[in-house]
């Protein structure tokens, strides 16, 4: 796992990194984890950490699910989300009321924010104050402040056109329209940065009703498959029915394996400068520019830095040999498991094997996949093909989930992660939206607006950016030149 060297994504910037972390937060939180009862880890002692935890790590447990419904029956055990399950913004908006209450002006439906326009912080914590904020970094705070600045510009559009509203009707509107503006922005521009494919940039495109391009309608052509008057080949997510496949929920503990993301951060992030495009000589290591060191760097740098910095550098590989070495010996801040040190790659190890999650080949057949029938044939990288026949003793059915996606190779073309994940990820990429009312029955003017319903088909990254940042010179004709604002942008 450990990174020797740092292997950048060189198809995607910064900012991606923080994207999806900004949107996992909205959709599953196990809650804090059970430090009354923990696994016990037993170390080498050649183990370089064996000293430091006096020869066994000790890893609190993920709080157990108190709901009867689960428990009482046969079914695999059952972990609790302490957010709201749906696609619905709660990391910017909160998962109770007395989270929402905090967050809110109670005037013109708008988000609170500081005279600068930025989020209020903590004062014990350092950390912005908003819906979700564990597991802090530079990347998050970014997010949580473009996309609270983008409910505050909804407002100001919805009040001109319905000037009469209270502060509640432009507040439960605009949710709406920014969560889907979010939904918009995932699904067509996160998701073919990170998979840059053709035929999957065409599949994301006809979910969310847009042109799928010519590449499309020639493949469906060569198959002699016609598109009747109805749409029905091409028929979008947005907009039709909603679907439940014959169960309450739309994301699975699958889906939370396959989003470990974690080789995505850098381990040091290099400040850039918009005017001469190149690095500054400021860096700052992961613990620096984490927790409270969010804003603090913020504070020091002038935004069009910041910005231009995540619009250029670039995020980790999601491969072997590339997590940060920070995370394996992260210090937690007070508020947060009370400040214990803790090893996040032996956790996120642990956390598919504590919960159930079946091994790497296992998880392919039960997905419909053919299981690999050994290391070699996992990756034609021999190094890591020999390291993981040493580590499992030769047994590929010991290969844990998060390893071996890390590990296949080949990808298909432009892609970010293999085909494992890629499995899971195309069947919750569409339960997300069929299984939402708001994207599915309720996607109409009735309950958006017409003029909501435009924002959201006129929104993408760039605006959005655009919009939030008007004090950065020269961000329009900049991002003018990038086809898509989760590219590398120019230098």
């Amino acid at each position: 796992m450990a990174r020797d060297k740092f292997i950048p994504a060189k198809q995607l910037n910064l900012l991606a990194a923080g994207w999806i972390q900004f949107n996992v937060h909205d959709w599953f939180d196990h809650g804090p984890v059970d430090v009354s009862r923990r696994i016990r880890i037993e170390l080498d002692e050649d183990d370089p950490v064996y000293n430091k935890h006096k020869g066994e790590m000790k890893i609190p447990r993920t709080k157990p699910d108190r709901c009867q419904m689960c428990s009482d029956t046969d079914s695999p055990t059952t972990y609790q989300n302490d957010v709201t399950h749906w696609w619905d913004g709660s990391q910017l908006y909160g998962s109770d009321i007395r989270t929402n209450k905090k967050l809110r002006s109670f005037r013109k439906g708008k988000m609170k924010v500081g005279k600068d326009g930025w989020l209020p912080v903590n004062r014990k914590t350092g950390i912005d104050i908003t819906g979700f904020s564990n597991n802090w970094w530079i990347g998050l705070s970014l997010m949580h402040n473009i996309f609270t600045r983008e409910h505050n510009a909804i407002c100001d559009m919805l009040l001109k056109f319905h000037p009469d509203w209270s502060d509640q009707q432009l507040y439960d509107i605009t949710r709406l329209i920014n969560t889907a503006t979010i939904q918009k922005i995932h699904t067509v521009e996160w998701t073919p940065a990170i998979l840059n494919n053709s035929v999957l940039r065409a599949g994301v495109n006809v979910n969310f009703g847009l042109s799928p391009g010519k590449e499309v309608f020639d493949w469906l052509a060569a198959h002699n498959i016609s598109i009747d008057a109805s749409g029905a080949v091409l028929k979008p997510l947005v907009g039709s029915p909603s679907k439940f496949y014959g169960v309450p929920f739309s994301l699975t503990e699958e889906f939370v394996s396959v989003y470990r993301m974690h080789p995505l951060l850098p381990d040091d992030l290099y400040m850039r400068s918009v005017e001469t495009g190149q690095r500054t000589g400021k860096s700052y290591s992961l613990p620096e520019y984490s927790f409270k060191g969010a804003r603090d760097i913020l504070k020091k740098h002038s935004v069009d830095n910041v910005v231009y910095t995540f619009g250029v550098e670039h995020p980790g590989a999601l491969t072997l040999h590339n997590y940060p070495k920070a995370l394996m010996n992260l210090k937690l801040p007070r508020h947060q498991q009370n400040g214990e040190t803790i090893d996040l790659a032996t956790i996120d190890i642990l956390r598919d094997r504590e919960r159930g999650i079946p091994r790497y080949n296992e998880f392919r057949r039960l997905t419909n996949l053919p299981p690999v029938e050994s290391f070699e044939k996992l990756t034609p990288n021999m190094k890591h093909s020999s390291l993981l026949k040493e580590l499992y003793d030769d047994d590929i059915e010991k290969l844990d989930l998060l390893i071996g996606c890390l590990a296949e190779e080949p990808r298909p073309d432009g892609c970010g992660f293999g085909e494992t994940a890629f499995n899971i990820f195309v069947l919750m990429a569409s339960r997300r939206l069929q299984t939402d009312r708001f994207m599915t029955d309720d996607f109409t003017s009735d309950i958006y607006t017409k003029e909501g319903l435009e924002w959201i088909q006129n929104a993408n990254m760039s605006n959005v950016l655009i919009r939030a940042f008007p004090e950065i010179k020269g961000l329009e004709e900049m991002l003018q030149n990038v086809e898509n604002a989760f590219f590398p942008w120019p230098v």
